[in-house]
């Protein structure tokens, strides 16, 4: 046989031991093997003169006629170096996945983040979103109501009318999974502090607890937890630990929970007259707020599970609130704080202390700050310890849907049915970015990364946007 030929079919079958004998088993097609031979014969053909016998005696073994093969289409040249690039391809992948799977080994879960990754300047002081947004999602199938961030990995997860939670690679914007469970529109999403676990509440009267931890490569469903009568539309992990969950409904309650086995441990009755919208807590947990369509916001003593305090500033229904992330200290001009301060008509009722909010730092007083934002179109910051509303933000023209605080602490975010996403400077006590249509309808969704640049907002068009802050 022809050497070439010897050494291309040994190159094309492998051997499959039995007890009996060794059996060939080709791995190319007679279709295959035909295109092979013919690709060679051309190269040989082609390859000038010293190849032309080595081209003869190959089309008399393999039966091929030079005339029948076609003129200069460099077949064989152009599959081997699409094989050399596929090769470098794979070799670059490979170090691309050995690198990741270090750096997933050497990372430590830590309540404040993650040990052994370099965290990027997201709290940079001029480190705001931008236009145009960098992606923009599609998927849901209803509007966008809801959506959070993981503490530590490039990760965003939405919710929707549709019943459904999606998550996404936040830098890349590609959809990775769908998690189904919910049978109505979801209402809030929140990761606890490690990153580890999922909670979401939707209007099916259900929380769900979602594995995502580091053995889940599809987060499955923990447990389902029920108990209140209406809506469930907020929720938060209760820190520094985690291991409660808090809740609120249209049943005017607020209800804490006991994350590993799903027990509700108490129900807060005395604070609300209607519905409970939305909730936050401070990083310690010492402090837990909560705001509704009585347009009051209630900071809650878990101890005793009565109100502490009762702020009445708002003229409608409070929407949305926020604590700052774990970490960040905000930064306020007193003299801006004691004219925002001054014109405050808040209703307090103090009726006992809050926990560790009275500590002391280096000999300065602990000052729990808190914003809100409603459908009286303003945001609002106040200090939770004392009641006081210390800056009022009037520049929104219909109602502010979502706020939070940016990680530097110098700024407060928020999103709203006006389309526009807007930057409040709160030491000067002005709007210094708006994004006038960051959406085509309603915005009606906010969050922010808190290592990563980046901040997502989400509307009724359905499309969740990723902006960068730069």
């Amino acid at each position: 046989m022809f050497p070439i030929t010897e050494t291309l079919n040994k190159r094309t079958a492998t051997k499959v031991r039995s007890p009996d004998s060794a059996i060939r088993v080709p791995m190319l097609t007679e279709r295959q093997k035909a295109d092979l031979h013919v690709a060679i014969l051309e190269y040989l053909r082609d390859g000038g003169k010293g190849l032309a016998q080595s081209a003869e005696s190959f089309a008399r073994e393999v039966g091929l006629e030079t005339a029948d093969v076609p003129k200069s289409t460099g077949t064989l040249e152009k599959k081997w170096t699409a094989v050399v690039r596929l090769q470098k391809k794979v070799m670059e992948l490979e170090e691309r996945l050995a690198n990741t799977e270090q750096e997933l080994k050497t990372s430590r879960f830590h309540p404040y983040g993650v040990v052994g990754v370099r965290p990027l300047a997201a709290g940079g002081a001029r480190n705001l979103p931008r236009a145009p947004a960098v992606q923009t999602l599609v998927g849901h199938r209803g509007g966008v109501t809801c959506l959070t961030t993981h503490p530590v990995f490039a990760l965003l997860v939405s919710g929707s009318e549709d019943s459904t939670i999606k998550t996404w690679d936040l830098e890349s914007g590609v959809y990775e999974k769908t998690l189904k469970g919910h049978t109505n529109g979801l209402q809030s999403l929140v990761f606890n502090r490690a990153g580890t676990l999922l909670a979401s509440c939707s209007s099916d009267l259900s929380i769900k607890i979602w594995d995502f931890g580091p053995s889940a490569t599809v987060p499955d469903c923990l447990r389902t937890l029920r108990g209140h009568d209406h809506n469930i539309s907020g929720l938060i992990f209760l820190g520094p630990s985690d291991a409660q969950l808090v809740s609120c409904s249209r049943d005017t309650t607020v209800k804490i929970w006991e994350v590993s086995t799903g027990y509700c441990l108490r129900t807060l009755t005395e604070g609300h007259t209607d519905w409970v919208r939305c909730l936050a807590a401070s990083e310690d947990g010492a402090l837990v707020a909560s705001g509704g369509n009585d347009q009051t916001i209630v900071v809650w003593n878990l101890s005793t599970g009565s109100p502490t305090l009762t702020l009445r500033e708002h003229t409608h229904v409070v929407e949305s609130l926020a604590f700052p992330p774990v970490g960040t200290e905000v930064k306020l001009d007193d003299k801006c704080s004691s004219s925002s301060s001054s014109s405050s008509s808040s209703t307090t009722t103090n009726t006992t202390t809050i926990g560790k909010a009275g500590n002391s730092i280096s000999g300065r007083a602990v000052r729990a700050y808190l914003v809100s934002g409603g459908r009286d179109k303003t945001v609002k910051l106040w200090d939770a310890v004392t009641g006081q509303c210390l800056s009022t933000f009037s520049d929104h023209d219909n109602w502010v849907r979502s706020v939070c605080f940016h990680p530097s602490g110098q700024y407060i975010l928020s999103v709203s049915d006006d389309r526009s996403m807007r930057v409040f400077d709160i030491a000067r006590a002005r709007c210094v970015r708006t994004i006038a249509d960051a959406h085509s309808q309603f915005v009606t969704a906010l969050t922010q990364h808190v290592v990563l640049p980046y901040v997502a907002t989400g509307s009724v068009d359905r499309e969740i946007k990723v902006w960068e802050c730069r």
